[in-house]
């Protein structure tokens, strides 16, 4: 694993220090930035851009308050990242790298004692106490094609990601994850198209534990915020399972497409993906003598897609369309609830579609206009069989927003945004068995049911300022999105929530980009 990872940190290297030459509109404006973003780590797209090299190293900090949030949410966040991107074409090679580093805390934060990278699946450890919780990540991601001909061009994508999260107070989490996943395929260029198709093959490694450095937090009653309980569903819980100490072994397996194509003026680029998840959960590692048949299992289903089409018009206006989806459907197997791996108590599913339109004009002009439309759906359905519990949600969303390009001199450039939105919940229902509420019911279920009840509105406002340094490209930019609940929450009586989301919510970020 660590030659692998030698490999791939080199891909990175390689592709950001020759990431030199290219033009200045693809760090300026956001439909050609967003289009060569999209095809950085995608071979079948980035072999036909005409684009030589591309380069970037961001740092950025962001910060998300306030107390209209979902009940496994933390009421603040602030993470700090770093960030490198590029690619280089080098003789028949063609190398694209991304890598990430960050570091998160949050602050009180209940009922979710997890990493939280794997949000759909169960069999997790929660308290009612809020605590401050430490995170980081380390994302490699690259890819490697080669010509072996102007038809036919083989590829390979490795994705690893390490984590790890820890607690500051009783219960307290330690989490450590590793993820790889690798992706080959080949890319077949035809006269006017080209088809990528690749597999998906990969594994994860998570080590789960609960520390308590109060004795008197971890074997009395009289601290009930402090009691910790296993989920084994979506209600079905167990009070201070024995299982403080659980390791997940997850696989991943899976097929995906790549098409571009040109119709009528539209340059259009479209990616499929269906990848299967299959999660297990052992008291003991493989290393163990004492390891043994999993005690639960989770499997997902994930069919993700997006569809870009692009129209370039001059200073008569640059068109870009973007639609995209992802649809989950998972279940799981517990010899604790069911008493079999083949027996389902959990069931959910998550179906989100996004559209969006985006039109740019006089963009070699002293000023630049760009308009832009969202429209976004968002469907979600939990099911707990053996607490009758089965919640369904459904929300959408609308977001306009303006941008405007101010150019000055050659190299000079300064952008501001404006953009409003507006949620609207679509769909919203509750069953559950009144005579055996469980704490995860009263303190998460409930919660969430009156936050996708709630109507919102919100203001994003963005500044950047680019400009010529050192050869490079600079740019300074901030951006501040606020969104404030409507109305006033009526409970009904057989809903009665320990967390309710009210009032606002706020996103910071700022960072600096320098463009190589």
């Amino acid at each position: 694993m660590r030659s692998i990872l030698f490999i791939i940190v080199l891909i990175s290297l390689s592709a950001l220090s020759y990431a030199q030459s290219r033009k200045d509109s693809i760090y300026s404006y956001t439909i050609e930035h967003h289009l060569v973003e999209r095809n950085l780590l995608r071979p079948a797209f980035l072999q036909r851009d005409s684009l030589m090299s591309y380069g970037d190293i961001r740092v950025i900090y962001q910060m998300d308050r306030g107390g209209f949030r979902k009940a496994q949410q933390a009421y603040k966040g602030v993470s700090t990242s770093l960030q490198a991107n590029g690619f280089n074409r080098l003789g028949k090679f063609l190398l694209g790298a991304k890598f990430t580093f960050n570091t998160i805390q949050e602050d009180s934060l209940a009922n979710s004692l997890r990493s939280g990278l794997e949000d759909l699946s169960t069999y997790y450890p929660y308290a009612n106490k809020s605590g401050d919780y430490q995170r980081q990540n380390y994302q490699l991601n690259a890819s490697l094609t080669y010509e072996l001909t102007h038809s036919i061009q083989p590829f390979i994508q490795i994705d690893y990601h390490r984590h790890w999260s820890a607690g500051t107070v009783d219960p307290r989490l330690k989490s450590n994850r590793f993820t790889f996943k690798a992706k080959p395929g080949i890319t077949l260029n035809f006269s006017k198209s080209t088809l990528g198709v690749y597999g998906i093959i990969g594994h994860a490694d998570e080590n789960v534990s609960l520390l308590y450095k109060n004795t008197d937090f971890q074997s009395s009653n009289l601290y009930p915020d402090r009691i910790y309980y296993m989920n084994y569903g979506y209600g079905t819980v167990r009070q201070k399972d024995s299982t403080r100490n659980n390791i997940k072994y997850d696989k991943y397996r899976g097929l995906g497409f790549q098409y571009l194509s040109k119709f009528y003026g539209w340059h259009t680029k479209a990616e499929f993906e269906y990848q299967q998840y299959h999660n297990t959960n052992q008291k003991y590692s493989k290393k163990s003598v004492l390891y043994s048949t999993p005690l639960a299992i989770y499997d997902q289903n994930t069919i993700s897609f997006f569809a870009d089409a692009v129209k370039y018009n001059g200073d008569r206006g640059q068109q870009l369309f973007i639609l995209e989806g992802e649809y989950n459907k998972g279940a799981d197997g517990n010899e604790l609830t069911t008493g079999s791996l083949n027996k389902v108590n959990y069931k959910v599913s998550t179906l989100s579609l996004t559209g969006q339109y985006f039109k740019l004009w006089d963009r070699h002009r002293e000023v630049a206009k760009e308009l832009g439309f969202l429209v976004a759906y968002y469907a979600e359905n939990r099911k707990d069989l053996l607490q009758a519990v089965d919640f369904e949600v459904g929300q959408l969303r609308f977001e306009p927003s303006l941008r405007l390009y101010l150019q000055k001199g050659r190299t000079k450039l300064i952008q501001f945004l404006l953009a409003t939105y507006a949620a609207i919940p679509t769909k919203i229902t509750l069953d559950y068995n009144p005579l055996s509420i469980s704490t995860f019911v009263q303190n998460v279920v409930f919660g969430d049911y009156y936050y996708y009840r709630t109507q919102y509105l919100g203001a994003k406002l963005g500044f950047e300022y680019k400009d010529h340094f050192w050869g490079n490209n600079l740019a300074f930019y901030g951006k501040l999105d606020l969104r404030n609940s409507l109305g006033t929450v009526e409970l009904k009586d057989n809903i009665e929530p320990k967390f309710l989301a009210i009032g606002s919510r706020m996103n910071m970020e700022i960072g600096i980009r320098l463009s190589l």
